[in-house]
């Protein structure tokens, strides 16, 4: 999955329009990764925590509720939304693409400073104000945003899956795409990684590993509506 950066008309195909607006709506699933016989990994994504429940508390409408997982679909297994990534370091080491809009930089820091602050349910719900703000449509392709967010950790020094996948989810607001923000758990270990991927792509992901994990939940966050 790793190396050069794929060709296929999905990552280089623009959205058809003239003019977006990100109004989008929001939409999940949701698994228990099994943790031993008794125990599962739970993600909560309004609270922005995942939690190791016994198999009673799974059913319990008012600890899901809590968790913000009442309103999404319950599967038995989750399906990872990327099925390829479009474009990773490796790809891009030659890339002289000029500086990222300052803005864009300043926002990934602050991603990068309130991931334990915000929850994924409340920035997803940040991110679809913030898209809907700017006049000017931006429709890009999946490769143009693959390549933007690996500009922008370049201007900022930083690769971290977390701001990036929430850069990556505003981007593809902004351009008139749908995505899947799924964050993942490789079980058994308490660690987690977020992704975000548009029409089965994953547009940049530094070093690729997103397949090393089980997918907890996925939100998706609509297109913005042609107008």
């Amino acid at each position: 999955m790793a190396g050069a950066a794929i060709s296929t008309s999905s990552a280089t195909r623009r959205p058809t329009g003239k003019k977006y607006t990100a109004k989008v709506a929001i939409s999940g699933c949701w698994s228990a990764v099994p943790h031993g016989e008794e125990r599962f990994f739970v993600y909560g994504p309004q609270i922005g925590r995942m939690y190791l429940l016994p198999s009673a508390q799974l059913s319990n409408s008012h600890l899901l509720r809590f968790l913000g997982l009442d309103n999404l679909t319950r599967r038995s297994d989750l399906a990872d939304p990327a099925v390829r990534v479009a474009h990773d370091r490796v790809s891009l080491r030659d890339d002289v693409s000029p500086c990222p809009p300052f803005s864009l930089c300043l926002g990934y820091r602050i991603a990068m400073r309130t991931r334990r602050l915000i929850p994924l349910a409340f920035s997803v719900i940040i991110i679809r104000w913030l898209a809907r703000r700017p006049k000017r449509p931006w429709p890009a392709t999946i490769s143009e945003i693959g390549r933007m967010v690996h500009r922008i950790e370049r201007a900022v020094g930083i690769e971290e899956c977390y701001p990036r996948a929430l850069m990556t989810c505003y981007l593809c607001v902004r351009s008139g795409r749908a995505c899947d923000l799924t964050v993942g758990a490789l079980s058994p270990t308490p660690m987690m990684h977020i992704w975000c991927a548009t029409e089965g792509l994953l547009p940049y992901e530094a070093l690729p590993e997103h397949f090393m994990y089980q997918p907890l939940v996925t939100l998706a966050v609509a297109r913005g509506e042609a107008s």
